[in-house]
């Protein structure tokens, strides 16, 4: 009995998790791999569906996402992020990439393999490197108009 409760919470966890993609390592350009060193962390993810039009897309087949580096956080004031419409007609789950021994390791935050492919995941971490934002910027319009003001 205790083992079939074990299997059953088992398999409860498992299909309440967000992402069952599991983490990797990627080898990358030289190029990429020396970008990625330098920003210690880039974080992509998807626009939500509301609440927010920033970042939005609205034409069919292409999505909006948010790219952050440097370990910086939306809910910062300032943060190194950008809306990536270079990803736009790209397929990608949500993650954070970071320098692994010479390797881009990355952990999928959200999104299961039925959605999507090895190969999805490579282009959208490929992608996300090349497109990462380097310059810190206010993470709101309350933020940019308070310092307005201060010049």
């Amino acid at each position: 009995m205790f083992k079939i409760i074990l299997l059953a919470t088992t398999l409860l966890i498992v299909s309440c998790s967000e992402t069952n993609i599991p983490n990797s390592k990627l080898k990358l350009a030289p190029e990429l791999l020396t970008k990625l060193t330098e920003l210690k962390a880039i974080e992509l993810m998807r626009n939500p569906e509301f609440f927010s039009i920033e970042c939005r897309i609205f034409e069919p087949g292409q999505t909006g996402y948010y790219l952050m580096s440097d370990n910086t956080k939306l809910n910062s004031e300032y943060a190194k992020w950008k809306c990536a419409y270079e990803l736009k007609f790209l397929k990608c789950p949500d993650f954070i990439v970071i320098p692994d021994d010479g390797f881009a390791s990355v952990s999928v935050l959200r999104g299961m393999i039925k959605d999507y492919s090895k190969t999805d995941l490579e282009s959208c971490v490929n992608a996300a490197i090349e497109y990462a934002p380097i310059q810190i910027k206010p993470t709101s319009e309350q933020v940019s108009n308070r310092d307005s003001w201060s010049n």
